[in-house]
């Protein structure tokens, strides 16, 4: 099953009135970044993508800029501190960082361009789109960036839920 699938299980098994729509499912990872299609509640495996655009990518732009800015090494802990609260204290010094302009500048546009070649790829094979559900760790970054889309709950878990919903699904059967 590939990332993104697990996590549409999640959202299908809640809001079960909208599950049955087309749906493409955009998980955000670290290393990278996947799409699946599900249509009318099934599946669509050759739709599936994945894209060496996780977020590492933005993780690497804050850490050399931050690098460039003040001629001090940050490491991945420190990218998520400056990610959720836009600053940090090391060794009794303060570091302030607003990432929120590579999110916008540099990452969004990475994955709006990935969607818009899926989108593309979806439609000239003959699908139709009826709504977007973002999942994954990345997901928590952008979700108040992206308008007009549905969101996991907990969503860096999301994939994790819908494994175990259909593993006891079919355990049952």
């Amino acid at each position: 099953m590939p990332q993104g699938l697990g996590a549409y299980i999640d959202f299908a098994w809640k809001y079960s009135d909208i599950a049955r729509k087309d749906t493409i499912v955009i998980d955000i990872g670290y290393y990278t970044l996947d799409m699946v299609y599900i249509k009318d509640g099934v599946y669509i495996s050759k739709m599936s993508r994945s894209y060496p655009a996780g977020m590492e990518i933005l993780y690497n732009k804050i850490i050399d800029e931050f690098t460039v800015k003040y001629s001090d090494f940050i490491n991945d802990v420190y990218v998520d501190l400056l990610l959720k609260d836009g600053k940090f204290t090391y060794f009794g010094k303060e570091y302030k960082f607003d990432v929120q302009e590579y999110i916008s500048r540099f990452y969004l546009p990475e994955i709006e361009s990935r969607l818009k070649d899926y989108v593309i790829e979806l439609k000239n094979s003959g699908y139709k789109i009826d709504q977007v559900l973002l999942t994954g760790g990345g997901a928590f970054y952008l979700n108040d960036k992206v308008e007009g889309i549905y969101i996991s709950d907990n969503h860096q878990f999301a994939n994790a839920r819908g494994y175990k919903i259909y593993v006891e699904y079919v355990e049952r059967k």
